[in-house]
């Protein structure tokens, strides 16, 4: 073989691995999976999610198919102060389950903040029950990658290389993609996905199949006592179900995409709910916040991330007047002769209050 063959030779193979060592400067990457696989997971229903070790510096990304099988790491740094963040300005990066929200529009970024930002959902609904304040915490860039070796850094976010969280945030998809954020990891309390063996996954299907049943009284003993939900407490939305038990012959729920994600303080549950009843039906895809022991585990918070095929059919009774929150359309009186099913698309529906059900009826959970 010829000088100039074998050149040709070796430069078309530096080619091809040139995007796996641009990748991996500066990284960990699990030998056994293939780099292609880790951004093709997008395709296969967002079926990654992210820990941040804030004692370990280390942002790693895990697969929902088991507990401990870790696709990547990377080098994150946390905020200025060590500990769980309490309030606005104590520069600590809050502990707990978050999810990506949205990415942040460039003209928002400072220099600090590097290339590209993602804005993380804190405070979330556990959060706001437990009083924590604070807001714009996010998982952007550096300005400087020097700015990395410092280890504790930022005002309570979540940095790393720009080249990394711009590769990384491609992946990302709004309101799904999960990041675990601990100050340490130990066996002793081992965080992350559940398998769907686990007692607490059991008792998600289980809670579903209790309203399903119109067991109120059992549904109910899933919630704890200082639960909110669609701006409801306890007492509130146990009225409302029991209002809507007496008034639906029957109802289905089936649950599909269960993942169960544990943290130190508290579980998170995301699926995707389809909900029939005599008189209503929708899919939507909710968040459980849980507290307590797996068997035992009680719902903290709900709350709906994404709401499509939203119908409610109307009885063939006495018109009801529905009220409701729109962009562009104020409340109305709809009567059965205007429309057998009414399409609320993605106005915010409110409650009215108490005895009357009005527009509780048409958002059922």
């Amino acid at each position: 073989m010829s000088i100039k063959l074998k050149m040709k030779l070796f430069i078309s193979q530096f080619v091809l691995l040139l995007p796996c060592l641009v990748f991996a400067q500066g990284e960990s990457v699990n030998p056994s999976v293939p780099q292609n696989d880790l951004f093709e997971e997008r395709v296969k229903l967002n079926n990654f999610y992210l820990v941040a070790d804030k004692a370990k510096n280390t942002l790693f990304v895990r697969s929902f198919d088991s507990q401990n099988k870790e696709l990547a790491s990377f080098r994150a740094i946390s905020g200025a102060n060590f500990g769980d963040k309490l309030r606005e300005g104590d520069k600590k990066t809050p502990e707990g389950i978050y999810f990506v929200e949205n990415k942040i529009h460039p003209s928002r970024l400072d220099a600090r903040h590097g290339s590209v930002a993602y804005k993380l959902n804190y405070p979330n609904p556990y959060d706001i029950i437990n009083k924590r304040s604070g807001h714009g915490i996010w998982i952007h860039g550096v300005e400087n990658e020097a700015r990395l070796d410092k280890r504790y850094d930022t005002l309570g976010c979540i940095a790393l290389s720009n080249s990394k969280i711009s590769r990384l945030g491609k992946l990302f998809t709004n309101r799904r993609t999960p990041i675990v954020v601990v100050d340490r990891q130990s066996a002793e309390e081992p965080i992350g996905v559940l398998p769907e063996t686990h007692p607490l996954v059991a008792r998600i299907h289980q809670w579903a199949a209790d309203w399903s049943s119109k067991d109120v009284d059992a549904y109910l003993a899933y919630y704890h006592k200082d639960f909110l939900g669609r701006k409801m407490n306890y007492k509130q939305w146990r009225w409302y179900k029991k209002s809507l038990a007496a008034r639906y012959k029957w109802i289905k729920i089936t649950l599909s995409e269960v993942v169960v994600l544990r943290h130190g303080k508290y579980a998170v549950a995301t699926f995707k709910q389809h909900y029939e009843s005599d008189l209503y039906s929708d899919s939507t895809r909710k968040r459980l916040y849980l507290v307590g022991s797996d068997e035992k585990a009680l719902i903290l918070a709900e709350e709906n991330v994404r709401i499509k095929n939203k119908n409610f059919i109307m009885p063939k009774s006495k018109p009801m007047q529905i009220a409701y929150e729109a962009p562009r359309a104020p409340a109305e009186k709809i009567t059965e002769s205007e429309a057998s099913v009414i399409d609320f698309g993605n106005v915010e529906v409110k409650p009215i209050g108490e005895p009357k059900l009005s527009a509780l009826e048409v958002l059922n959970f």
